[in-house]
């Protein structure tokens, strides 16, 4: 009795923290006085990293591994990883053929004229933007919150991050590759059991979907 009490608690009080930040986040308004961007970086990271770092360590008194910072199924991560972005791929070609996306997407322009600048956006702002993304939505919600419900923890995670961008300013085709790929990341973070796989399959579907849009523009 005391341990359903006590993990009862648990998710009350992790539900109560989830919403507070997505609300927070959606709702936040930026200050004309400091630049957009740089407000962007801090308050994602506030919030999307050392918020459930700081809660699992000091308030739940558990590892970081139970967000999902582990190991994992290796194999298992690596072919569910191999599967969803492949699955992701056949999505984004149906999006860029089928519905306005192609001509709504885009980059900055020096992204889409130089090399070099196109590899350190994928791989500095990409990469970085999937590793928050993973930290608290296949981490924080569908590895510790919903650690025993699987399927609900995706589908969970994927609606608040649906939920975030709408609340945001509503959604729009840039945001489109991380939207689509949500529930697929929340899949292989389920399957590996690790947000790293779920990290690197993100990052890797939205690196190759740029590269796709940019050779069908």
């Amino acid at each position: 009795m005391l341990k359903k009490l006590s993990e009862y608690r648990r998710a009350v009080v992790t539900g109560l923290l989830v919403f507070g930040s997505i609300a927070f986040l959606g709702l936040f308004k930026e200050s004309d006085a400091v630049n957009p961007t740089f407000q962007f970086i801090i308050v994602s990271i506030v919030f999307f990293l050392l918020v459930p770092m700081a809660y699992t360590r000091w308030i739940l008194d558990e590892p970081f591994s139970t967000l999902g910072f582990r190991r994992g199924k290796s194999i298992r991560g690596v072919v569910a990883g191999t599967v969803c972005v492949s699955a992701g791929l056949l999505a984004s070609y149906c999006l860029l053929h089928f519905t306005p996306f192609a001509s709504q997407y885009s980059l900055p322009y020096i992204v889409r004229s130089d090399f070099l600048w196109f590899m350190a956006y994928e791989l500095v702002i990409v990469a970085g933007m999937a590793f928050l993304y993973e930290v608290f939505f296949r981490g924080f919600i569908q590895l510790s919150w919903f650690k025993d419900q699987p399927i609900v923890g995706i589908a969970v995670s994927s609606i608040m991050f649906w939920g975030l961008y709408a609340l945001s300013g509503g959604v729009v085709w840039q945001q489109a590759p991380f939207l689509l790929f949500a529930p697929l990341a929340g899949v292989v973070a389920a399957i590996s059991g690790s947000i790293w796989y779920s990290w690197m399959a993100s990052w890797m579907f939205l690196f190759l979907a740029d590269v796709l849009f940019l050779m069908i523009r």
